[in-house]
């Protein structure tokens, strides 16, 4: 029967609570970072703590893995198969693996490599595991924690829950950032906008997540963050719109909308000078344009393979001893852009592989949202679809522990199911293991 759950699914819904507030809040919680939260010590709470903190992390990262292992050891051969037939979602992190034997660093590279094809797994073992209400059903729940937990530690633990270092007074929740919490939190919103229900305790529910949501979202301070939930709302309803209508007049309306954003893109990069003070930037976004014409000079170095997964940025060591050393940017640690980041990491070839990923997935999302009634499918398109937004963001492609890869992963093979199912049909809602 859809949406039924039997006791053992259950169990594995909770026993996979803890792992996914871990994904969620991107594999460093708030509650954790207190020590550096406060102007006055930040400095030297961080030099203080920076080895007992790598082996307090280090043993809460392979606590988490061990845990989501042990659950699907049970199901290891179904997902082994099903690996075989989602292959190419596996082409990234397996370039991350074997960018070992070339690293800056290899033992970083091989460590976190091994945890993020371990995360892809978990995705496919999730998306087989569970029908898709239940999947949509479980996000809720977690993302409902998450937010309830981030509530908690703002009015409660202010220490931990707002930010008194870098923009003090914003809220961050259980996240580490601003920009985390608003960007998770996010993601977290959009199976709730596909929960259709004339029950009003089910309409209630919904709308408090909803409102709940877009609160922190606000109150987080984060520009970046309500730019991204306002574009991923407008994203959600043209795709809800959009997939009644025939073939061509769906392409008609894109091609239209399309023509739309590029010109209000135009005239946003036209006027930025004017726009960036009314939106609290400056004209070189926060200092972007400067960073970015540097990391540029850098990926020319190794243009095809890149450094290493997760070795370049590693301070007085390899090539950024440069950045530190020469240029005077002691504080970088990333490229504040997903492709310039995964260029310097993986080369050519990772940004490539990525990219067709993201064309695959565009390129199913017609069929599967196209004469389906099933909403499931407008929450997989919508990830996707935010995911090529995010590539003119800050945020990062592949990174160990998060949320987004790990539904990214989900998206894909969902579309890619779909993709190859007859358009109009609808299929079992079932899981397959």
């Amino acid at each position: 029967m859809k949406g039924r759950i039997d006791v053992s699914r259950l169990v594995i819904a909770w026993v996979l609570l803890v792992p996914m507030m871990f994904f969620i809040a991107r594999g460093t919680f708030s509650f954790d970072r207190t020590a550096v939260n406060n102007t006055a010590v930040a400095d030297q709470a961080q030099t203080a703590n920076s080895s007992a903190g790598s082996n307090y992390y280090r043993a809460e990262q392979i606590l988490i893995y061990l845990i989501v292992v042990v659950v699907m050891a049970g199901q290891a051969p179904a997902i082994l198969r099903s690996a075989k037939i989602h292959w190419k979602v596996f082409l990234l992190p397996t370039w991350a693996l074997l960018s070992t034997l070339w690293s800056q660093d290899a033992e970083k590279s091989l460590r976190l490599g091994v945890g993020t094809f371990i995360l892809t797994l978990f995705a496919l073992y999730f998306y087989e595991r569970f029908s898709r209400t239940l999947q949509l059903e479980l996000m809720l729940f977690y993302g409902a924690i998450a937010i309830a937990i981030s509530y908690g530690l703002c009015l409660l633990f202010p220490e931990a829950g707002i930010d008194h270092v870098a923009t003090v007074g914003a809220w961050r929740g259980m996240f580490e950032h601003k920009n985390q919490c608003a960007i998770i939190t996010t993601y977290l919103l959009i199976p709730a906008l596909e929960v259709q229900s004339k029950n009003a305790l089910v309409a209630i529910s919904k709308w408090t997540y909803i409102a709940a949501g877009l609160g922190l979202i606000a109150l987080s301070q984060s520009r970046t963050g309500w730019l991204l939930v306002i574009v991923m709302i407008c994203i959600n309803r043209y795709l809800s719109v959009i997939r009644r209508f025939q073939r061509t007049s769906a392409a008609l309306i894109t091609l239209v909308v399309l023509s739309i954003c590029a010109a209000i893109a135009s005239a946003v990069i036209a006027n930025y000078q004017t726009i960036a003070p009314l939106i609290g930037k400056d004209a070189s976004l926060t200092g972007r344009v400067q960073i970015w014409s540097v990391l540029l000079h850098e990926v020319t170095k190794r243009p095809i393979i890149g450094f290493g997964y997760m070795a370049f940025f590693l301070g007085n060591k390899g090539e950024s001893a440069q950045l530190v050393l020469v240029r005077g940017m002691e504080t970088l640690t990333n490229a504040e852009n997903p492709v310039l980041q995964l260029g310097l990491e993986l080369g050519v070839v990772g940004v490539l592989i990525y990219l067709t990923l993201l064309i695959l997935s565009l390129r199913n999302m017609t069929k599967s949202i196209k004469g389906s009634n099933d909403r499931y499918y407008i929450w997989m398109s919508t990830v996707v679809l935010l995911a090529v937004v995010e590539l003119a963001g800050a945020s990062k492609i592949l990174y160990p522990n998060t949320y987004e890869w790990f539904i990214f992963v989900v998206a894909f093979i969902a579309l890619e199911d779909a993709g190859k199912r007859d358009p109009g049909y609808d299929s079992p809602d079932r899981a397959l293991l």
